[in-house]
């Protein structure tokens, strides 16, 4: 990079996507899809347990609990929510192939 230069503030407008995703191996990903117009897109994947080794690695060195117990106890309410949704269709489902006497293969 030369000395001969000058900062320039560039602004952009774009839409950030979000999107929680189970990969082939199992693993949770966090999606970001940003989009620069409605047919440019960029999408970027990462891990969640990268980002929670991040969160638990910079905790640690703070030294501070109360953090990591209200980020996990959050994690845990989104947890139940979630499980909670994912029982009702289950059951619902199972009750649908019920009436019309029909086998439930959930896979």
């Amino acid at each position: 990079m030369s000395d001969v230069g000058e900062d320039v503030l560039l602004e952009v407008p774009v839409f950030v996507e979000y999107s929680l995703e189970v990969n082939d191996d199992g693993i949770l990903q966090i999606k970001n899809k940003i989009w620069l117009d409605e047919e440019a897109a960029s999408e970027i994947s990462v891990p969640f347990y990268r980002i929670a080794d991040a969160v638990v690695d910079s905790e640690r060195t703070e030294q501070n609990f109360t953090h990591l117990f209200a980020i996990a106890n959050d994690l845990t309410k989104e947890a139940e929510r979630i499980r909670e949704v994912a029982m009702k269709i289950e059951d619902s489902t199972e009750n649908v192939a019920d009436l019309f006497n029909t086998s439930f293969d959930p896979t």
